[in-house]
Order: structure tokens, then C-alpha cells, then sequence
């Protein structure tokens, strides 16, 4: 399975495209170019729910080399992720570094083992007084995607909440500024081109 890092990440919506123009639907799962930075996408508002990775600041700045989020800063995004979830108000879940706690400003935090690179992370919480005690974040997607109709991914990268939502048969709406992984989303889990892992 491929995962999305600021090394593989490059590229944007092709001149002349704009954004409503490259939206995939299907099985479930709606797949656009979107800059959080920039604001909120009129679609996120269909969201009964968020669940995202952000970006990590080591990479930041080359995963947003020659995208359409190209000359935002770290804290641009921090910002713009948690103004998001406060204005959207529905039950958020951020998995991040602990130096981001500060920046987003959640209603709460839970430490979690970020099982794929082996480190510690943090949920950032908002909007949600319930249970949450997830031990990594393989089991918050699992969590979110089981509890919630209407997924929303705006860090999407290559698309690892598709499969738990089509399994629990709910709604995503993923988006990312990176159209390779966007590509790559919809092949996979909108027409259905599984890679041989």
C-alpha cells in the first residue's frame, strides 16, 4: 500500500482545470483538489464527522512545492485545520505530533502509539465528549468510520480511510492538494484497481 509522504508527493490540478471540474464520485466516496488554507470546501459541510493525519512540519514545505498550496506555512495550515473543525462542528479527530496540540487548540488530547512510522502522537479532539481511547491510529479509523455516516478526510493523501468506510459501507469526502494521490484514490477505490501489494 502506498502511503503519502512530502517524497512522493508533487504536483496539482493541471492549468486551465478548476476544481469542480476534477470531482470522482463513487462507491461511496466523493475525491476532489482541495487547500484546507483556503477555506471550506462547500462539500465539507455534508460531514457527519472528521478524521484526518495532517501533515508533519518536517515535510510541510516540500509537500506543498509547486501545489496549489504553495506559499503557506505550517501554521497557515495548523490554523486553518482547526478553524475548520470549530466552524463545521461536528466530531473531529486529528492524529498529530505533540508540538501541535498548541497550534490546533483541541477540545482535548489522547496520547496514541502512531503505529505506521512507530512513534508517539496525539489526537486532537473537537467536538466529541465521548468515549475515544484508541491504541493506535489504525483503530481510531476503525472507530470513526464505525460510529459516523459521513467521513470527512481533507489531508487525505492515498486515500487509507477508503477502504474502512466502503467496509462499514459510510460516506467519505476526501480531498488533498496533491492531485497524484487524488489519481490515485479514485483508481483505487472508485474504479477499483487494487494494487498487488
Amino acid at each position: 500500500m502506498m502511503y503519502n509522504t512530502a517524497v512522493k508527493a508533487h504536483g496539482s490540478i493541471p492549468a486551465g482545470k478548476r476544481v469542480s471540474e476534477r470531482i470522482a464520485t463513487g462507491r461511496g466516496l466523493t475525491v476532489f483538489q482541495h487547500d484546507v488554507c483556503k477555506g471550506i470546501h462547500p462539500l465539507f459541510w455534508d460531514a457527519t464527522a472528521i478524521h484526518t493525519e495532517i501533515a508533519w512540519v518536517a515535510g510541510y514545505e516540500r509537500f506543498t512545492r509547486g501545489s496549489i498550496a504553495e506559499g503557506t506555512s505550517y501554521d497557515d495550515y495548523c490554523s486553518a485545520i482547526g478553524g475548520m473543525c470549530r466552524e463545521l462542528g461536528v466530531p473531529a479527530f486529528i492524529v498529530c505530533g505533540k508540538q501541535n496540540v498548541a497550534k490546533l487548540r483541541p477540545d482535548r488530547s489522547v496520547p496514541v502509539r502512531y503505529a505506521f512510522h512507530r512513534i508517539d502522537a496525539i489526537y486532537a479532539i473537537f467536538n466529541y465528549e465521548g468515549e475515544f481511547s484508541p491504541a493506535d491510529e489504525y483503530e481510531g479509523r476503525e472507530f470513526v468510520c464505525s460510529h459516523f455516516d459521513v467521513v470527512l478526510d481533507p489531508c487525505c493523501g492515498y486515500g487509507i480511510i477508503a477502504p474502512v468506510l466502503q467496509r462499514y459501507g459510510k460516506r467519505g469526502i476526501l480531498s488533498d492538494i496533491n492531485v497524484p494521490c487524488l489519481e490515485y484514490v479514485a483508481e483505487t477505490y472508485i474504479e477499483g484497481r487494487q494494487e498487488n501489494e
